[in-house]
């Protein structure tokens, strides 16, 4: 039987182990063999897949982000117990900037909530109690709205145009948007985001009017917002954030009524038929205050100066409307005046029950304030609580205590607590206080 030579696999001019050199003609070389799979794949084709799965990735990331700010951030808003609790601003010396604070509603642990050289006024309680918005004139001098945790952390500045704001108001259903006056319009911008919208008036018309700075004419809107509630009227699986404006036109003032702060306007109703039908407004009064109910979907109306025919008689009253703008034709209260009657209605959290502040001569020099008076909701039992100067009342949570500023002989602001158990008595006392409000949270 013959052997088989041994192969040897070496390479060209390989030593072998004897020593001696050997050529490519000596050694044995193993002849190339075929691969069962040889991986022949382009650069291009290779990089396919990967960038599949980098735009997988980067969509995910992406769904992931959007899901956290829109869904889960909201729920995870930082919680501070407010609960019982009185947010109002004021001045702890005469004379010195005014700063926000918050005190138990029994007069306890008052605790300032912002610092420094500016004006912060106008404070609001978002509808969790965990947030508050503010007016400050702390940067160059303009009032801007600022928001601030309600201990007292986390201040930033949530608008930046260069024109004066007033009257902050969160959105009830989503404390994600605020709600202000700006140049006579009211605007709503996003907390997330920063974006603005106007929501009214809607339909910008413009009148020049003298600029002091310059003589030149400066366009301002025909129709200015001088006042506006706002309510959530929806059912508790479906919220809907419903806004009552007061328009002013020269001397006169009317309505606006939007059922869905994201639907239409409501601003007149129709008198008359074919060629002789006319839009009036919804009302036209010299002075118009509303409130809207926290139990009904509808709001209350207290006006002074109610003209009866095209050149009076005037009369002032308190008038139940929808929020479609109908008004009642049965008023819960009718003075027959122009300047006199009650202002300023408070809706009780049951809704049984109007707190209203007395007015004489409102619209003269000599106006005065008769007092804080409360009726029930069908208009009877006027009653006088409180005699003199009040402003700013308010009920607590459960609608058992109510809250009220007064002027004391010293000057100074006195913030008072009236109730059927202990009778009036003070909370605190400070210089220009200004906007009260009691926590929602339960």
């Amino acid at each position: 039987m013959s052997e088989t030579p041994e192969h040897i696999d070496r390479t060209p001019n390989e030593v072998a182990s004897d020593g001696i050199s050997h050529s490519s003609d000596d050694v044995n070389i193993r002849p190339a063999q075929r691969k069962l799979y040889q991986r022949n794949v382009s650069y291009s084709s290779r990089a396919k897949p990967r960038t599949k799965l980098i735009a997988v990735i980067v969509t995910v990331i992406i769904a992931a982000s959007l899901c956290y700010v829109f869904i889960i951030s909201p729920k995870l808003r930082k919680h501070v117990n407010t609960e019982n609790s009185i947010l109002y601003s004021g001045s702890s010396i005469s004379g010195q900037p005014s700063h926000l604070w918050l005190i138990q509603s029994d007069g306890t642990n008052n605790r300032q909530l912002t610092f420094g050289g500016g004006n912060d006024t106008s404070p609001t309680f978002s509808s969790d109690g965990n947030q508050v918005a503010f007016l400050s004139d702390r940067d160059g001098g303009i009032n801007q709205v600022y928001l601030v945790d309600a201990d007292g952390k986390g201040v930033f500045e949530l608008t930046h145009t260069k024109v004066p704001k007033s009257k902050p108001r969160f959105n009830p259903v989503d404390p994600n948007q605020v709600f202000y006056i700006a140049s006579g319009a009211i605007e709503e911008t996003s907390v997330r985001t920063g974006a603005t919208d106007r929501l009214l008036p809607r339909v910008e018309v413009h009148t020049a009017l003298p600029d002091d700075q310059n003589d030149s004419m400066t366009a301002q809107p025909a129709t200015l917002i001088r006042d506006y509630e706002v309510g959530s009227v929806g059912t508790v699986d479906s919220p809907v954030a419903a806004l009552i404006a007061v328009e002013s036109t020269g001397s006169r003032e009317s309505l606006a009524v939007m059922p869905d702060v994201n639907g239409a306007v409501i601003e007149g109703r129709d008198i008359g038929a074919g060629a002789k039908k006319v839009v009036a407004p919804l009302l036209s009064a010299d002075t118009i205050t509303v409130q809207v109910s926290p139990t009904t979907k509808d709001f209350l109306v207290a006006a002074l100066g109610i003209p009866i025919g095209p050149h009076g008689p005037f009369i002032s009253a308190i008038i139940n409307s929808s929020l479609e703008g109908q008004l009642s034709a049965e008023p819960l209260f009718v003075a027959r005046t122009h300047d006199s009657g009650l202002i300023n209605p408070v809706i009780s959290p049951d809704g049984t029950m109007i707190l209203v502040e007395g007015v004489h001569n409102y619209n003269t020099a000599n106006a005065s304030i008769e007092g804080l008076m409360a009726l029930n909701m069908t208009g009877k039992n006027l009653t006088r609580l409180v005699p003199g100067y009040v402003r700013d009342a308010f009920f607590s949570r459960d609608g058992k205590s109510i809250y009220f500023f007064q002027k004391s002989k010293n000057g100074t602001d006195t913030l008072l607590h009236l109730a059927p158990s202990v009778g009036l008595t003070p909370v605190v006392q400070l210089s220009n206080m200004n906007t009260a409000e009691y926590s929602p949270q339960t």
